[in-house]
């Protein structure tokens, strides 16, 4: 009985260390497979959501062409105003929400007001952020446009559409760029999270900025001007 106890036992421990080998080689056999579609999976939700932000580019071009433009010409010429408004505007958000359904709660005239106010008011912070990143985009797509095209190209091939296009990919390249590091494995892990970390402080600045430059302009119907710059604020340019 001894005997059949521990030839078991070897033989129970035989088949462990056989499934722990297998799983070993399996596992390092399929790491760099991982990466690789992890990376895919990365770059194609990148292209995903540079579609999307190019379509609401369009959208915004085609229907509001002169505010789009007001806004980018406020987070260019006004930028550092434009930052500063909006990181105090994201932090006073909702404050100024919570504020506002008290004041039209303890009115009989404001309750009904609360079934306007309590939906529309996230819209309308959803809508000037997002509007302010295309601005921001469409700013940036103008910028990297002045210096690539020169006399007949400029009045050419230089619109708004095209600002749209490139900006937005100016904003999102470094998440890209981060998810092809991804696939080359874990010795570039550094550069992959300093990519990462360099991809999101952007897209913050963009958002703070953009959020900014369509508060300073009032939706575009009062843009900042470079005319309309101090000495201090066109030396902050």
């Amino acid at each position: 009985r001894r005997e059949l106890e521990r030839d078991l036992r070897d033989e129970i421990r035989n088949e462990i260390r056989a499934e722990i080998d297998v799983g070993d080689w399996a596992r390092t056999w399929s790491s760099p497979w991982r990466r690789v579609t992890r990376g895919l999976s990365g770059v194609f939700s990148t292209l995903m959501t540079y579609a999307i932000l190019v379509g609401l580019g369009f959208v915004a071009v085609f229907f509001g062409r002169k505010y789009l433009e007001a806004v980018a010409d406020t987070a260019r010429h006004a930028t550092l105003r434009s930052g500063l408004v909006g990181l105090a505007g994201s932090f006073l958000v909702l404050p100024a929400y919570i504020l506002g359904l008290l004041a039209l709660a303890v009115s009989i005239i404001g309750i009904p007001l609360i079934l306007v106010f309590a939906p529309l008011f996230p819209v309308a912070v959803v809508v000037a952020a997002v509007g302010g990143y295309l601005a921001v985009a469409h700013g940036a797509g103008e910028a990297l446009a002045e210096h690539r095209f020169t006399g007949s190209d400029w009045f050419n091939r230089a619109n708004s559409y095209y600002y749209v296009v490139t900006g937005v990919g100016l904003l999102l390249v470094l998440f890209l760029a981060a998810h092809i590091v991804s696939m080359a494995g874990p010795w570039l892990g550094f550069l992959e999270g300093l990519l990462k970390f360099m991809a999101v402080m952007l897209t913050w600045a963009a958002f703070t900025v953009g959020f900014g430059a369509f508060l300073v302009s009032r939706g575009g119907t009062r843009p900042v001007r470079p005319d309309a710059l101090t000495e201090e604020e066109r030396a902050d340019v």
